[in-house]
């Protein structure tokens, strides 16, 4: 199918989202089993009847009087943005923080959160007492644990930071409305049961959909309220659970929202999580020599800047109410991105979408290239056409381009009078997370 070149932006989505279904077989595994809603483009009038609350939720409870925590629940803690978190909240807080981790028990739950924190944060022993493991599972309701032992835990806690999520791009909303939907309404369950705590969501720009009627947005800092399309299961479910924190907001829970960008490695050490994105495609740019001419931007916001100011604004007492964006203010345009990589030593050729596009397909194909074809196929494995596939990344991608701009307003107002600034997407940041995955091997040293 060949796609008119003259459509607009709000067409091409248009047009995009009867096509995708095609693409559900695809990026849905068959061997999950996965039911229900499969669509990889789904709009969010589909999505809203999912964002309803369990009525057996009270939010009557008196609110907690807590100045300074003692108890802090927090999600995700085994994952990349929540090992910094973990840090910052035992550097911030004197409080005893309880790691919700998935694993059979306790001894287990503390030796995935010690193998997390000593990978990303080095040359610490990371025995502090106020690490509690919770062994439980956030797909499950009350997380797996007995009554008792979830109200117990809710009243050993002051405040919850929701930072677990299941990040599967290529699963449905169906499969990830376990942990990412219905995860988020246990926590809700929690922060609200004997008394209202504050809850710290940590959501996504992705969870904002892409308005088909518009050929320029600009996503300010409140609810995303509007009607749109929502491309992937990832980004509906949270978009169902924003919703979600959103209507416990409503009732009374206490709620402040953050919505980070593109997280990328420590703005000083490096450290990165290698199997996220923009790793992969820095590595598939370096060992395939051919970087995509497109237009566009490259935003890259440092895990240290994002659990920073969280932390710093979750504890300053202004946050409650508020919504965020963490997002690097100075982002570097795709092609000066690729002029960069190519000075630092990588030979490498910009070449037109297309022709980058038959060169991925070809090396994916290889069977010497399994990795590549794992994070390339999922893309382009499709029976739609190559200038639909072009239309695919161009609408997926739109957040982190030139159509789409995000205000951080409320970030940056309330982080002044702090040294906690995002760096820019520059020579000297490039050059340490380069130096970081050469160093641990994940990219071979430049030729010159």
């Amino acid at each position: 199918m060949k796609v008119d070149e003259n459509l607009s932006s709000g067409e091409k989505r248009t047009l995009l989202a009867m096509l995708l279904e095609k693409r559900a077989p695809v990026l849905v595994p068959e061997s999950e089993g996965a039911k229900g809603l499969k669509k990889f483009a789904a709009s969010s009038s589909e999505l809203r009847k999912e964002a309803v609350l369990d009525p057996s939720i009270r939010f009557d409870a008196p609110l907690t009087q807590a100045i300074e925590p003692t108890g802090i629940l927090l999600t995700g803690a085994t994952g990349f943005i929540g090992a910094f978190l973990l840090d910052e909240l035992l550097k911030r807080t004197k409080a005893k923080i309880y790691c919700l981790v998935r694993c059979p028990d306790v001894v287990m739950g503390r030796q995935r959160i010690r193998a997390t924190l000593v990978k990303y944060l080095p040359g610490n022993d990371w025995t502090d007492p106020r690490i509690i493991p919770v062994a439980g599972d956030l797909a499950k309701p009350l997380f797996g644990l007995s009554t008792r032992e979830f109200e117990k835990l809710a009243e050993s806690v002051d405040c919850v930071y929701h930072n677990g999520a299941v990040t599967k791009f290529v699963y449905s909303y169906e499969l990830l409305k376990p942990a990412n939907v219905l995860g988020t309404q246990e926590v809700i369950r929690l922060a609200s049961l004997g008394r209202l705590k504050p809850l710290h969501y940590v959501s996504t720009i992705a969870a904002f959909p892409l308005d088909n009627n518009s050929e320029a947005q600009i996503i300010r800092e409140t609810d995303l309220d509007f009607d749109g399309t929502l491309y992937g299961g990832y980004f509906q479910s949270k978009w169902v659970a924003e919703r979600m924190v959103v209507a416990a907001r409503v009732q009374g829970l206490p709620v402040s929202l953050y919505r980070p960008g593109v997280v990328s490695g420590h703005s000083q050490t490096g450290a990165w999580n290698t199997a996220e994105g923009v790793c992969q495609f820095i590595k598939m740019t370096v060992e395939t020599g051919v970087f995509p001419d497109v237009e566009g931007a490259i935003d890259l916001t440092p895990v240290d800047y994002v659990s920073k100011a969280i932390v710093h604004l979750a504890c300053s007492g202004r946050a409650v109410g508020q919504i965020y964006h963490l997002l690097n203010p100075k982002p570097m345009a795709l092609k000066n991105f690729s002029t960069w990589i190519r000075n630092y030593g990588y030979p490498l050729r910009r070449i037109p979408y297309d022709a980058w596009r038959e060169e991925m397909l070809a090396l994916a194909a290889r069977p010497d290239q399994k990795s590549l074809s794992s994070f390339i196929m999922p893309f382009f494995n499709t029976d739609i056409s190559n200038s639909m596939d072009r239309v695919i990344i161009v609408a997926v991608g739109a957040r982190y381009g030139t159509e789409v701009q995000f205000n951080c307003g409320n970030a940056l107002k309330d982080l002044v009078g702090t040294d906690i600034a995002c760096p820019p997407v520059d020579d000297r940041l490039l050059n340490t997370y380069f130096s970081y995955l050469i160093r641990i091997g994940y990219l071979h040293p430049p030729t010159r």
